[in-house]
């Protein structure tokens, strides 16, 4: 999803689901010396083993390490420095939220921001931006990569590391090597004045995140797993938190925290 920190939404997380079950038969292409930021291709791979010989569940950093290996190859790049991946729980997503939407911008530019979207018709009279914003990335925010601090985070609703926190490093890792390659900062992602320019280059960030996700999925998950990525996508508490955003405001802005611009 964005790029401040980036923020990834289950909804997109069965989007590239879909991107990855149409190119299961599909050749993958040559790959490109001196990678630029660009749309990854897929490349092969060997299916990761699920648990330990004795059937335990394989440690967390295992996982990702192998997952790291996966998406350099697939993206051709590597990392400048290590992000170790911060597995957080909902009650830590939302205090990471509410934190990051507060140094966005002062209450004053927030009142602002409200009265215009009220004027245009886009937010219901007396409703708060910062709770319809938080409430909303609160239930669909899977993970983010923060260019600014150098984070990357995977939000754990289960206690163990299932597809959907696999899936969602794959993605935050790729901006994490984008950020450390071409400097994400540097786009202007979250520019206040250019906003058509600023979501192209986003589409990008996201696109090519995206790209190298799916590749990942296509080599790495089985059908299994695959439906238990769709089946999070349409889980009650994901589909509420949209449901509950007013019918004509436009998404919340992700406050680069994916794509939250964030980058998720």
């Amino acid at each position: 999803m964005l790029t401040r920190p980036a923020v990834r939404s289950v909804t997109a997380l069965a989007l590239a689901v879909g991107v990855a079950l149409a190119g299961c038969d599909a050749t993958a292409p040559s790959q490109t010396p001196n990678p630029t930021l660009r749309p990854a291709p897929e490349t092969p791979g060997a299916t990761r083993p699920p648990a330990t010989p004795n059937g335990a569940p394989r440690p967390p950093a295992e996982v990702y390490a192998e997952i790291r290996t996966a998406v350099e190859a697939v993206r051709g790049l590597q990392p400048k420095s290590a992000v170790d991946p911060v597995s957080i729980d909902e009650t830590q997503l939302r205090a990471n939220l509410e934190s990051e939407f507060d140094a966005a911008q002062t209450p004053a530019q927030l009142k602002d921001t409200e009265d215009l979207l009220v004027s245009l018709g886009l937010l219901p009279k007396g409703a708060s931006l910062r709770a319809i914003t938080l409430d909303f990335q609160s239930g669909q925010v899977a993970g983010y990569y923060s260019p600014d601090k150098d984070e990357l985070f995977v939000v754990n609703r289960t206690g163990t590391i299932g597809p959907v926190d696999e899936a969602t490093y794959a993605h935050e890792f790729t901006h994490q090597l984008q950020d450390q390659h071409f400097d994400l900062d540097k786009l202007g992602l979250s520019a206040t004045d250019q906003s058509d320019r600023s979501l192209g280059r986003l589409a990008l960030v996201e696109g090519d995140a995206t790209s190298a996700q799916s590749s990942w999925m296509t080599t790495n998950l089985d059908s299994k797993e695959l439906g238990e990525l769709f089946a999070a996508a349409l889980d009650p508490e994901s589909r509420g938190a949209r449901q509950a955003a007013p019918p004509n405001h436009p998404p919340p802005p992700i406050l680069n925290a994916h794509d939250r611009v964030g980058i998720g």
